[in-house]
Parts: C-alpha cells; structure tokens; sequence
C-alpha cells in the first residue's frame, strides 16, 4: 500500500512538474528529508526500476537551474502575468536596455486602472514611472505605491483618492521628479516634495492652501495649471517667487482676462 502511494505521487510530480516544484519550495527542510528517506527505503523495498527512474526524475527536477540572467522560473511568470493583465487593461509597460520594467501607463484612451491590475503592477520592483486613471482603486492598494521608492514620475488621474492619501504616498517616494495630478475631486492640497521639478495640476480645484505649498516648492522648474478653479490673479502674480520656473501653461480663460498682467517674468514664460 505505501509503495502505491508513493507510485501515486511520483506519478503526480511527473505529470505536474511546475505544481510540484512550487508546493516542494514550500516544504519545511524537516518535510524535505522525510520524503526523500519514504522513497529511498520503497527502492530498497520494491528493488524498482521504474520507482528508481522516478527519483531520479524528481532529484533532477527539484535541482536549482541555471538561469543568465538571474531571473528564476517563478519570476519570469509573474512578470508574463502582470505584463498581460496590463496590456488586458489597455495599458503598456515600459523596459530599459537590459529589459527591465521600468515604467507602466495605465492611463491610455480606454484604460482604468482597476485595484487588482495595480496591485499586480506594484508587485514589480524599482518602477520610475507610473501613470494611472480611473478605476476602483482601493485606499490600501494606493498605499502601496509609497514602497516604489525608485519612482521618479507618477501620474495620477480621476482617482478616489484623498489629499490625506496622496501626501503620504506622495511624501514616501524621496526620487519624485514629476506629479500630475488631473480631475481628482477629493485632493485639494499637496505635500512639500523636495525632490519636485515638475508639477502639473490640471482641472483641480486649487485652494489658497494648494497654491501656497506650491509658492513653497522652490525647486519647481514647470508649472502647469490649466483650467484650475478657485485662482486668483494675486496666485499668478505670486508665481514670481518661484525663481528656477522655466516652463508655465495656464487656462485660455487666464490669458484671455489678462491675470498676468504686468508679472514681466509671467509675461516672458507665455
């Protein structure tokens, strides 16, 4: 009885290889040992050619591949899964040289950035770029987002998301280069991001707060606040202190009202 048994689940392991080699990686050193002295003693027992052709195949099987490139089988899975669920979404992902994915855009004509897409998303290390847009996004999915801490652009648009939300993501992500942040209703202000270069806040609505902390971020070089509510012609004129800006794009309704008016270095940026 015990020798079918262990002709039942050789069996299984030949014709369930990559089953088996994930549950084998899951088994204590301990659970380890004791298969292998089970089989070792059905050969003595049995004298069996064909359960000797099987530990053999197990042995050579459960051995560590080579694999170039140090990527592991399970990798290269993952990544072929979170890869298609990407593209199933509409979206594309980016690699450098070497292949790696670097960037990810969810944010395409037609794309919604489902809480279960983004949770495969993140499970990809050293992202720099991620775009998202739409989508059912869950506040402990979005969380996750703060552990990219190579991410250097994010953009992020008709998002359920909260100011609390985005400046505790926003804060955690020391490398960020560029925020956009487009038609998110419940987000009013922004953190202090030292790294900040770029900044766009498009169809937001911009609080006297909001556009303080934006005065604060003296390391902004482009600034893009088209079709904000809520701004002032005393905010345009406030954007002179913002000595590095180099870049600026504002609403037609701003230019057409003349908010700018006599600012020489907003009249220079436009």
């Amino acid at each position: 009885m015990a020798v079918n048994r262990s002709h039942d689940f050789l069996t299984k392991i030949l014709f369930d290889r990559d089953r088996t080699s994930k549950d084998r990686e899951r088994l204590p050193i301990c659970q380890q040992a004791c298969f292998v002295f089970h089989i070792t003693i059905s050969i003595f027992m049995t004298k069996s050619v064909f359960t000797i052709s099987f530990l053999i195949i197990l042995t050579i099987g459960c051995a560590p591949q080579p694999h170039s490139s140090g990527i592991t089988v399970t990798d290269v899975i993952s990544e072929t899964e979170i890869v298609s669920a990407i593209e199933s979404s509409f979206g594309s992902a980016e690699r450098d040289s070497s292949g790696k994915i670097v960037g990810v855009d969810l944010a395409k004509d037609r794309t919604s950035a489902s809480d279960e897409v983004l949770r495969q998303v993140l499970k990809l290390p050293d992202l720099k770029r991620l775009r998202l847009a739409g989508g059912n996004t869950l506040p402990e999915t979005f969380a996750g987002i703060s552990k990219q801490k190579s991410l250097e652009e994010l953009y992020l648009q008709d998002l359920p998301i909260n100011g609390e939300e985005l400046e505790t993501v926003s804060s955690a992500l020391p490398k960020l280069q560029r925020l956009t942040l487009r038609r998110l209703t419940n987000v009013s202000d922004i953190a202090r991001l030292p790294a900040l270069r770029n900044l766009a806040l498009i169809e937001m609505n911009v609080t006297p707060k909001t556009f303080r902390s934006i005065i604060e971020q003296k390391t902004i070089t482009a600034l893009d606040i088209r079709n904000c509510s809520g701004l002032t012609p005393d905010d345009y004129r406030n954007l002179k202190s913002l000595d590095r800006l180099a870049d600026l794009k504002i609403g037609e309704f701003c230019r057409r009202s003349g908010c700018y008016a006599g600012n020489k270095k907003l009249e220079q940026l436009l």
